[in-house]
C-alpha cells in the first residue's frame, strides 16, 4: 500500500525466519443473537476500510441466521475504491431476499431514478433517515457502525431521533473523540510506572495519555487498539487518582483499580501504576 506504515515495513524489513507476534481478535464489536431474541433486522453502516469487520459479520449472518434481514449502507469515493466490491456484489446476488445494499459515492454523479440504492455524496443524517423510512419495527433492529468519527456521530444522532436506544447501537472505534472540557483540572504530572520489577518515573504532559508518555520514555508497554476497546494496555493504579477520557464504555472485565493507559490521565502527582507484562 502506497504510504502504508505496516505493509511497507513488512516488505522492507521482515525476512524469512523472523518471528512476528500476533494478538487474537479482541473487543466487543461482534454479533450476539442471544442479546435480542426478537431481532428481525440488522443495519450495518460503514465507510472505506470500515467495511472490514462489517463484511465478516454480514457473511456470518447470511450463512448462519437466514431468518434475519440485513441492510448494508456503504460509503466510498466510487465503485473502484470500494473494498470487497466484487465480493459484496456476489453476496447481493446470492442472497437477494435477505440482503439489501445502499451505496453512497462522493465522486460519482448518479440519478436516483436510475438506481435508488446508489446515492451521490456522504452518508449524512437526512440520508440515514431516508434509508430507515420503511422500517416499522424500530425495537427489533440493531445497528453496527464502523468508520470515521463523523459517520458514527451522524448515524447515532439520526437513529436517536427516530427512537433507537443506545443498547441497539454497536460501534467500532478507530480513534478516540476527546472533549476539551474533559481536560479541565488536568495538568502536567509525573507518574511512576512499574514493569518487570523496574520503576520508571515519566512526565505526562497535559493532553497526553499515560500510555503515550510511557512510550515516549522508552517504557516497553503493551498496547494494541489505543481506543479503549481492548485491555492490552491496562495497568493497576496503586496510588493517586487517574481519569479516563474518550471511550463511551469500557471493557466489562476491568477490575475497579485497573485503567486502560491509552485513555488515562493523571489527576494527582502521586500516581503509581503497576503493569503486568
Amino acid at each position: 500500500m502506497i504510504g502504508g506504515i505496516v505493509s511497507n515495513h513488512i516488505i522492507d524489513e521482515v525476512k524469512i525466519g523472523d518471528s512476528i507476534e500476533v494478538l487474537p481478535p479482541m473487543g466487543d464489536f461482534i454479533f450476539e443473537p442471544t442479546l435480542y431474541p426478537e431481532l428481525k433486522h440488522i443495519y450495518l453502516w460503514g465507510a472505506g476500510s470500515g467495511i472490514t469487520p462489517l463484511f465478516s459479520i454480514t457473511k456470518h449472518i447470511l450463512v448462519n441466521h437466514p431468518h434475519l434481514s440485513l441492510t448494508l449502507v456503504y460509503g466510498n469515493r466510487s465503485h473502484e475504491s470500494a473494498i470487497f466490491h466484487n465480493k459484496i456484489l456476489e453476496l447481493e446476488q446470492n442472497y437477494p431476499q435477505q440482503l439489501k445494499i445502499w451505496h453512497f459515492h462522493t465522486k460519482l454523479k448518479v440519478s436516483e431514478n436510475d438506481n435508488p440504492y446508489l446515492i451521490q455524496g456522504r452518508i449524512n443524517p437526512s440520508k440515514v433517515l431516508a434509508v430507515m423510512e420503511d422500517e416499522n419495527h424500530i425495537q427489533s433492529v440493531v445497528h453496527y457502525i464502523c468508520g470515521p468519527a463523523g459517520l458514527k456521530e451522524s448515524v447515532k444522532e439520526a437513529l436517536s431521533n427516530i427512537g433507537t436506544t443506545a443498547p441497539q447501537i454497536f460501534s467500532e472505534d478507530f480513534e478516540l473523540v476527546k472533549n476539551p472540557k474533559d481536560f479541565e483540572g488536568i495538568k502536567t504530572q509525573h507518574v511512576e510506572i512499574s514493569l518487570n520489577q523496574v520503576t520508571t518515573k515519566v512526565e505526562v504532559i497535559k493532553g497526553k495519555s499515560i500510555l503515550e508518555a510511557g512510550l515516549d520514555a522508552s517504557v516497553e508497554l503493551n498496547y494494541s487498539c489505543q481506543t479503549g476497546n481492548c485491555t492490552v494496555c491496562k495497568g493497576k493504579v496503586v496510588s493517586g487518582e487517574v481519569k479516563t477520557i474518550g471511550p463511551e464504555k469500557l471493557p466489562e472485565d476491568l477490575a475497579l483499580d485497573e485503567y486502560l493507559l491509552c485513555c488515562s490521565y493523571p489527576l494527582t502527582e502521586n500516581v503509581k501504576i503497576e503493569v503486568t507484562p
